[in-house]
């Protein structure tokens, strides 16, 4: 019997550190106007940011200030896009 074939991989996904920040404003700020990055997106609370990811050639950072405790500490942002179901299929399919 003809082993079935294997699920694809994702057809994209980005990793992207989270550095906790105790201002994010402050850290942005620095990034964009001292480093040369981008913000990319940016998160308020109450009028307040707390969370934003900054750019620059490839390279991502998520900066975050929503737990003060965990300032200086880093974590690691996974983003996982998989294909809707049968989508694989029908791709291999018409090939």
């Amino acid at each position: 019997m003809p082993e079935a074939p294997k699920a694809p991989p994702p057809d994209d996904w980005f990793t992207r550190p989270v550095l906790h920040v105790t201002d994010a404003e402050a850290s942005v700020r620095f990034y964009v106007e001292r480093l040369g990055f981008e913000v990319a997106w940016r998160h308020e609370d109450g009028g307040k940011l707390v969370v934003a990811e900054v750019f620059r050639r490839g390279c991502a950072r998520i900066l975050a200030s929503t737990w003060p405790e965990k300032a200086g500490n880093g974590a690691t942002f996974v983003s996982i896009d998989v294909p809707p179901p049968g989508a694989w299929a029908r791709e291999t399919r018409t090939s």
